[in-house]
């Protein structure tokens, strides 16, 4: 299996096999500060789109993970399918629009990866992207409900 397209969006919309996506890459994130035993939890749309050839991975299972800056897991999806071979073509393709939730305990480069094994590490990912979070006191505290740009959640 090879990843052709793995990187965090402002929105990914699925328009049959294919999607469409905004604010490609999406870069950094802003977040009020955390005051107390406060966490945010967010989630990520990622956009996330994958290729064999004929014949190989016919059940694939791995795992796109949020890390925090000390590599600590802090959201997880497993992903596992059929993957059936496309007739007349030599190769298959699969694309999510992928959800990721992830809570923030603190401000830094976060990571998103996919990997084979939920407990592999970060060097090992078959695909990775580095996403700051960054903490600006400009920011108003939100109430839960308040909405954040597209794909942002804040509780």
């Amino acid at each position: 299996m090879h990843i052709a397209a793995f990187t965090p969006a402002g929105q990914v919309v699925m328009e049959g096999s294919a999607v469409t996506a905004t604010a490609v890459p999406q870069t950094d994130l802003y977040l009020p500060p955390l005051k107390g035993d406060q966490v945010h939890q967010i989630t990520a749309p990622i956009l996330l789109c994958v290729w064999a050839e004929n014949g190989i991975d016919p059940n694939p299972c791995f795992y796109v993970q949020a890390r925090d800056p000390d590599g600590q897991t802090r959201g997880n999806a497993e992903i596992i399918w059929l993957w059936d071979d496309v007739a007349n073509r030599p190769a298959k393709w699969r694309v999510w629009n992928l959800m990721l939730p992830f809570l923030v305990f603190g401000e830094g480069v976060y990571t998103f990866g996919v990997f084979k094994q939920p407990d592999d590490p970060i060097d090992e990912a078959l695909a990775s992207y580095p996403f700051p979070i960054i903490f600006d006191p400009a920011l108003q505290p939100l109430p839960p409900g308040t909405e954040l740009p597209p794909g942002v959640e804040f509780r």
